[in-house]
């Protein structure tokens, strides 16, 4: 016999999606709770930055219309591979970091082959090289995979840009134009960011091995969450209006693709994705500036190699460059 699911805070604001008014006696009624847990539940979701006002007389609402992550819908829209390999996602309602949560079940033992993890928002999300990620509640989606390899894949420089492309061809089957990736790992509608990728790993290249893939994808940024963005960026709810998708479906469609991917160079499979760059670098071409370990390169934007590694024209020929605490931007 299965226990019986205890309701959470995430119930609560599931049954406010509606847009009516809830008083906290009817939503402990609703949930068979006591009132002070129905308080306790408001405490945690408006610490969490959930859009909740209260009146008195008429109980609790939401200000704005979100889209609330449901793990049994999103687990409906999941490949049969993605099924198989990763099952229902943990949904969380608030967390430091969903890569840092994921990284913390690397350690515990036995580890499952994958996990995945969502949050509606995030304290501190970050990116790469230890920015921070604005994550407003429900406004964006925060997902981070753990995966287990046997042995480390030999070219960990082709994660990146192997996942980000991935998403973006998700994202332009769902009809998102103007698409273009900022090597190693970032996605850009019309010129300004719409999704970076966090890949962390741990583990012995000759022993089980862990990776953790993590998404943060702009769907629907409040405003005062965009102020605080220090660079020019975009969301979905820009990129295609009224047609913008459910959390729920976008969560699924880049698990599939993250699962392909994973599925793939865990196979010894090496993404062969050097030929399609070019379709999809928003600075091949250009005149740019690398700096790394102190140093400052210019030189012409020349795609990617077989390793993933960023290709520069330069007057002493071709270099490339690794990820890792590398800076890349179009010279001014």
């Amino acid at each position: 016999m299965s226990a019986v699911r205890r309701p959470s805070a995430g119930d609560c604001i599931t049954r406010l999606s509606d847009g009516g008014y809830y008083t906290a006696e009817a939503l402990a009624g609703l949930f068979s709770v006591s009132r002070s847990t129905i308080l306790r539940f408001m405490g945690e979701l408006k610490a969490a930055g959930a859009p909740i006002a209260s009146r008195r007389g008429l109980g609790y609402r939401l200000t704005e219309h979100l889209s609330v992550l449901n793990g049994d819908e999103i687990y409906g829209y999941l490949s049969p591979l993605a099924k198989l390999r990763l099952g229902r996602p943990t949904v969380l309602l608030s967390v430091d970091s969903t890569n840092r949560y994921a990284m913390a079940r690397s350690r515990r033992r036995p580890v499952p082959a994958a996990q995945w993890f969502l949050a509606e928002h995030q304290s501190a999300g970050r990116g790469r090289r230890g920015r921070r990620w604005q994550s407003p509640y429900g406004g964006s989606l925060y997902l981070s995979v753990l995966w287990r390899f046997p042995a480390m894949p030999e070219e960990p420089g082709m994660f990146s840009p192997a996942l980000a492309l991935a998403c973006a061809k998700s994202l332009r089957a769902l009809g998102v134009a103007d698409l273009a990736l900022k090597w190693p790992n970032d996605i850009l509608w019309q010129g300004r960011k719409l999704a970076g990728i966090l890949i962390e790993t741990r583990g012995s290249p000759r022993g089980n091995s862990y990776l953790v893939f993590g998404l943060g994808l702009n769907v629907a940024l409040p405003r005062r969450a965009g102020k605080l963005i220090d660079q020019p960026w975009a969301d979905l709810s820009q990129a295609l209006g009224d047609r913008c998708p459910s959390r729920n479906l976008l969560a699924a469609m880049m698990a599939n693709a993250a699962v392909t991917v994973l599925s793939g160079l865990e196979l010894g499979e090496t993404p062969a994705i050097e030929a399609e760059w070019p379709e999809w670098d928003a600075l091949w071409g250009q005149n740019v500036i690398v700096e790394q370990g102190g140093k400052r390169h210019r030189g012409r934007a020349q795609g990617i190699d077989a390793q993933g590694r960023l290709l520069l024209a330069t007057e002493a020929g071709i270099e490339a460059f690794t990820d890792g605490e590398t800076s890349l931007r179009p010279e001014t």
